[in-house]
């Protein structure tokens, strides 16, 4: 949990959407290890949560927006919460009070108040970049935080969905994130055509 909540916070200070991307994948990776470590995998239920975990939040939607951004070549360097100090404190607030509602919550299990508190983490940070940026980019990646701590949080529950529902949650997740990868695709498109076409309008104002 403790490498969890690093990786939650080192990419709201690198400028990289690759890493912000990277760590999701790295966050969905270690939720699955925190799910297998909790329990036994033998239920169709948490088979299905496994896979949702390590293969399609782990591996397959990262790889979908690394390629997505690479095609229309995105401009690298963007942070993830305005480079302010003040934002930045604010931000360190809701890190530490997120772990003392996990204490308020779970006072006499210090395990379960930390899992709670990290989850809570992700959710406070996802709400928070989205109230600070307007950027398409880095929406994508708040949203991907934001799912980090939903299913980070689901994992912390002792009740189980029945595996039909599970499967609908990781299909849902999956047609959530194309309608996601649409979005950007038609955005980055527009982007791109409006830098392609800008010398030509200022060589006719010339």
């Amino acid at each position: 949990l403790f490498g969890y909540v690093i990786v939650l916070l080192i990419p709201l200070f690198m400028a990289s959407w690759r890493f912000a991307i990277g760590a999701f994948a790295l966050q969905s990776l270690l939720t699955g290890f925190i799910l297998i470590g909790g329990e036994k995998i033998e239920t169709w239920s948490s088979i299905i949560q496994a896979v949702d975990l390590f293969f399609i939040r782990g591996l397959l939607i990262p790889w979908l927006f690394i390629r997505l951004f690479k095609k229309f070549k995105s401009d690298e360097a963007f942070f993830t919460l305005p480079a302010n100090l003040v934002i930045w404190m604010i931000a360190l607030v809701l890190v530490v009070v997120s772990f003392w509602f996990g204490t308020q919550v779970f006072p006499s299990d210090f395990s379960t108040a930390v899992h709670l508190g990290t989850a809570s983490t992700g959710l406070a940070l996802a709400f928070f970049i989205l109230a600070n940026q307007s950027l398409p980019l880095v929406q994508v990646i708040a949203l991907l935080t934001l799912e980090a701590g939903i299913i980070l949080m689901e994992v912390l529950a002792a009740h189980h969905e029945h595996w039909f529902v599970q499967f609908c949650l990781s299909a849902v997740f999956v047609w959530s994130m194309a309608v996601v990868i649409k979005f950007v695709q038609y955005f980055l498109k527009q982007e791109t055509a409006q830098a392609e076409t800008l010398p030509l309008e200022d060589q006719e104002v010339l």
